[in-house]
Formats: structure tokens, sequence, C-alpha cells
């Protein structure tokens, strides 16, 4: 006997994305999941209280890496906001979890064990420091010797790796060269499937008009020649956008980022090769990585999350990306 389909879930329109061809408020489904399937396995991996590896490379040295899963590369120079993009991911995944939202969304990120040669006993403090951090809604800035690994699981299941490595070491301003460390450039260099995070901002490189433009190309031209269909995808982020001069005018968030990587905007060669690229699914997210203050009892930088709806957005993104779209969203 036929059975009708359920109607589709619940969906919201998102301001702050844009995909490639597409209109400039798409709808993003931030929905609860279908039914689970098969049952996990018994012991769930560690948690997320020690579910970060922290470490310091030499530039002979490269990551042991699986190559089952997507790599999610959170990719910018330095001071452009890449911890704090990070840090609001995890801080939304556990309130997705702890609070009922979007079951979709809720996830754990664990530590990656034996995947350096010589661990540094400092990755467990480290973990402890970004968690507390996290918790106590502080300032977390990663120093430039730092990397985090993650393997984010869903339901006790690996979804995919999630790498943020020192802005020094996604570009070198000097050399005018993305990727330059050997532990990066192997990994740009596998055939797995990667998703890269492009994290761009209003003051990237301190405002420098010369560097931005250098960049910018540098960026361009990585999407151009290094970038495989079928096996890469990417997202144009512009983080900061609370903080951008453009907000005191008329212009929403998404018109903000999109004017960014428009022909007149700030970023016009990375945005010429957005329109261009072959890569389907890619998209222009505007964000925020949250709030930040000087706390004058403790004269620490204090830190607040953004609106739960920008690391949903981006979430959603980055599952889309690395798992496909909603079942829900066929009907």
């Amino acid at each position: 006997m036929a059975t009708t389909p359920p109607p589709p879930r619940p969906e919201f329109t998102d301001p702050n994305v844009i995909r490639a061809g597409a209109p400039a408020t798409p709808t993003v489904v931030l929905g609860p999941a279908p039914a689970p399937g098969p049952a996990p396995a018994p012991a769930p991996p560690q948690t997320l209280a020690a579910g970060v590896m922290v470490g310091k490379l030499g530039h002979n040295e490269t990551l042991k890496l699986p190559n089952v899963k997507p790599i999610v590369l959170f990719v910018g120079p330095h001071n452009v906001g890449k911890t704090a993009v990070l840090a609001s991911l995890i801080g939304y995944s556990k309130d997705a979890t702890a609070e009922g939202g979007p079951r979709r969304h809720q996830h754990e990120w664990v530590v990656m064990d034996n995947i350096v040669d010589s661990p540094d006993t400092s990755y467990q403090n480290k973990a402890k420091e970004l968690i507390s951090e996290l918790g106590d809604n502080k300032v977390f800035v990663g120093s430039t010797n730092d990397y985090f690994v993650f393997s984010v699981h869903h339901r006790h299941r690996p979804a995919f790796i999630a790498l943020e490595a020192p802005g020094e070491h996604y570009y070198d301003k000097n050399k005018k060269e993305l990727f330059w460390p050997l532990y990066l450039r192997s990994i740009v260099n596998r055939v797995q499937r990667k998703v890269y995070l492009f994290i761009f901002s209003d003051d990237l490189l301190s405002g420098d008009r010369n560097d931005r433009e250098a960049y910018d190309t540098q960026v361009a031209s990585f999407i151009s020649n290094k970038l495989k269909r079928g096996r890469d995808k990417f997202c144009l982020v512009y983080t900061k956008v609370n903080t951008d001069p453009a907000l005191k005018g008329r212009l929403t968030p998404s018109e903000i980022a999109k004017r960014a990587f428009s022909k007149d905007g700030i970023f016009p060669r990375t945005g010429e090769q957005f329109q261009s690229s072959p890569i389907k699914d890619r998209r222009i997210i505007a964000y925020t990585g949250g709030t930040f203050g000087k706390n004058d009892q403790t004269g620490n930088e204090d830190w607040a999350p953004p609106p739960a709806e920008y690391p949903g957005a981006l979430m959603e993104a980055i599952l889309t990306m690395v798992r496909g779209r909603p079942w829900w969203k066929f009907w």
C-alpha cells in the first residue's frame, strides 16, 4: 500500500548565507536529523573536555590524519579571527547538544590520538585552557605556534576532521605564499576530500591595502589552480561583520559580505574566482565570531559568543558540504 511522504520540516531563511547562483537570501535548514540508524558503539568517544589537540610542529613534520573523513580547514592570516570562528562553532555544538537544539547540529569535538610522532605534553593543558576560556566566555587566542586538531563526531560517529593552524602558516605575507609549511602542503596535496573555509575581514592584515591585495591574489590563484572539482569545496567566510564600517549604512550583513567580494569590493579577485569556479555548492557567509570587551575588574578581555544564527548557518554549510543536504530538502 502506497504511503504518503511526510511533509517537509520547517525551514528558516538566513540572511547571512549567499550561495553561488542563488538569491541573496537563500533558505538554510536547521531542522532535526532523520531517525537514527543502527545503535552506536557502546563506548562513546572522549568528550569536549579533552577534545582538542594543540601542538607545535617542526617544518619537516607532518600530521598523521586518517583518510576516511573530510578535513575542514579554517584558513586565514594572523589575527583575522579564525580561532573565534572555531570557538563559536564549538560553543554552538555544545549548546545544541545540551539544550536540545537541532539534532543535525549536535556534535562532540573529540581528541585525535597518535597524529604526531612526538606528542607534546602540553596538549591536555591547552585543551583544558581552551574549554575553560569558552566556559567562562573569555577570549581564547591561539599563539603563533599552536595548531588545533579535532575529530568532530555526530552520534558518536566521526563526521569530519577540523584543523585550525597559525595564520603565519596559512599565509606568509613576506613570502606571499599560502600553506607554506610541509604539514599544510601535504594536506592540500592529499586526495582526501577537503572543505576550505577562507576567512576574510575588513581589517585583514591590519588593513594594509598592499598586503590585502596580495592575499586576495593568492587565494584567488589557489581556488583556480589547486581546488579539484568533485573532491574539494569551499566557503568565503566574511567575519567581524558586526564591526564592519559598512554596517553603519543600510546594508544587511549578507549584503556587506557580498559587496566585499564584488568587482568594486576589497577582495575582487577572490570574488571573481568564486563566481567562475566549477565547484558546486560554494557559498559566501557573513559571520561574526562574537563580541569582545575589556573586563575592568580582571584586566582581561572577555568574549561573548555570537547569536546562534551565525554558527548555525556556518555549521549547516559545513555539514551540507561534507554530508550532503538533509533528506527533507529533497521533497
